[in-house]
Protein backbone atom coordinates (compact mmCIF):
# COMPACT_ATOMS: atom_id res chain seq x y z
CA UNK A 1 0.00 0.00 0.00
CA UNK A 2 1.42 3.44 -0.92
CA UNK A 3 2.73 5.73 1.77
CA UNK A 4 0.64 8.92 1.74
CA UNK A 5 2.51 10.77 4.51
CA UNK A 6 3.14 13.92 2.49
CA UNK A 7 5.53 12.28 0.07
CA UNK A 8 5.14 13.24 -3.57
CA UNK A 9 4.16 10.37 -5.83
CA UNK A 10 6.02 10.06 -9.09
CA UNK A 11 3.75 9.65 -12.13
CA UNK A 12 3.04 6.04 -12.97
CA UNK A 13 2.44 5.29 -16.62
CA UNK A 14 1.17 2.08 -18.10
CA UNK A 15 -0.20 0.82 -21.40
CA UNK A 16 -3.46 -1.09 -21.56
CA UNK A 17 -4.57 -2.52 -24.89
CA UNK A 18 -2.13 -0.18 -26.63
CA UNK A 19 -3.34 2.99 -24.88
CA UNK A 20 -1.04 4.99 -22.66
CA UNK A 21 -2.61 5.73 -19.30
CA UNK A 22 -1.18 8.13 -16.76
CA UNK A 23 -2.42 6.51 -13.58
CA UNK A 24 -2.02 9.66 -11.51
CA UNK A 25 -3.95 11.74 -14.07
CA UNK A 26 -6.96 9.46 -13.77
CA UNK A 27 -7.15 9.41 -10.00
CA UNK A 28 -9.95 11.40 -8.45
CA UNK A 29 -9.58 12.87 -4.98
CA UNK A 30 -11.85 10.30 -3.34
CA UNK A 31 -9.98 7.49 -5.12
CA UNK A 32 -6.69 8.96 -3.96
CA UNK A 33 -7.73 8.24 -0.38
CA UNK A 34 -8.50 4.59 -1.10
CA UNK A 35 -6.50 1.72 -2.51
CA UNK A 36 -9.69 -0.20 -3.39
CA UNK A 37 -9.11 -0.02 -7.16
CA UNK A 38 -5.34 0.01 -7.01
CA UNK A 39 -3.52 -3.18 -7.90
CA UNK A 40 0.19 -3.87 -7.79
CA UNK A 41 1.65 -7.16 -8.94
CA UNK A 42 4.72 -8.94 -7.58
CA UNK A 43 6.95 -7.07 -10.05
CA UNK A 44 5.73 -3.68 -8.84
CA UNK A 45 3.64 -2.94 -11.92
CA UNK A 46 0.38 -1.09 -11.40
CA UNK A 47 -2.93 -1.51 -13.20
CA UNK A 48 -5.58 1.15 -12.90
CA UNK A 49 -8.92 -0.38 -13.78
CA UNK A 50 -10.13 3.09 -14.75
CA UNK A 51 -7.98 2.81 -17.88
CA UNK A 52 -10.18 -0.06 -18.99
CA UNK A 53 -12.95 2.51 -19.51
CA UNK A 54 -10.88 3.91 -22.39
CA UNK A 55 -10.65 0.46 -23.97
CA UNK A 56 -14.35 -0.26 -23.43
CA UNK A 57 -15.55 3.01 -24.95
CA UNK A 58 -13.06 2.85 -27.83
CA UNK A 59 -14.24 -0.69 -28.61
CA UNK A 60 -17.84 0.56 -28.62
CA UNK A 61 -16.86 3.13 -31.26
CA UNK A 62 -15.08 0.46 -33.32
CA UNK A 63 -18.26 -1.63 -33.16
CA UNK A 64 -20.15 1.31 -34.69
CA UNK A 65 -22.18 1.89 -31.52
CA UNK A 66 -23.72 5.36 -31.66
CA UNK A 67 -21.92 8.04 -29.64
CA UNK A 68 -25.09 8.67 -27.62
CA UNK A 69 -25.28 4.99 -26.64
CA UNK A 70 -21.59 4.99 -25.69
CA UNK A 71 -22.18 8.12 -23.59
CA UNK A 72 -25.07 6.40 -21.83
CA UNK A 73 -23.09 3.19 -21.20
CA UNK A 74 -20.18 5.22 -19.82
CA UNK A 75 -22.62 7.16 -17.63
CA UNK A 76 -21.18 10.46 -18.82
CA UNK A 77 -23.27 13.61 -18.58
CA UNK A 78 -21.40 15.27 -21.46
CA UNK A 79 -20.89 13.68 -24.89
CA UNK A 80 -17.64 15.64 -25.27
CA UNK A 81 -16.10 13.67 -22.39
CA UNK A 82 -17.03 10.40 -24.08
CA UNK A 83 -15.83 11.40 -27.53
CA UNK A 84 -12.82 13.62 -26.79
CA UNK A 85 -11.26 11.83 -23.82
CA UNK A 86 -12.39 8.20 -23.80
CA UNK A 87 -12.69 7.38 -27.52
CA UNK A 88 -9.34 6.78 -29.23
CA UNK A 89 -8.82 6.62 -32.99
CA UNK A 90 -5.77 4.84 -34.34
CA UNK A 91 -3.86 6.01 -37.42
CA UNK A 92 -4.79 2.82 -39.28
CA UNK A 93 -8.48 3.51 -38.67
CA UNK A 94 -8.04 6.98 -40.14
CA UNK A 95 -6.22 5.55 -43.17
CA UNK A 96 -9.01 2.99 -43.72
CA UNK A 97 -11.60 5.78 -43.60
CA UNK A 98 -9.66 7.77 -46.23
CA UNK A 99 -9.29 4.68 -48.47
CA UNK A 100 -13.06 4.24 -48.27
CA UNK A 101 -13.72 7.60 -49.97
CA UNK A 102 -14.81 7.50 -53.60
CA UNK A 103 -12.14 8.10 -56.21
CA UNK A 104 -12.03 11.59 -57.77
CA UNK A 105 -10.52 10.30 -60.99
Amino acid sequence: MPDNKGSEKSPVKTTIDGYDCDLELHRLSRREKSDFLEYQDSQGRFADFHCLRHTFITNLARANVSPKTAQSLARHSDIRLTMDIYTHVEQEEQATAIRGLPSLV
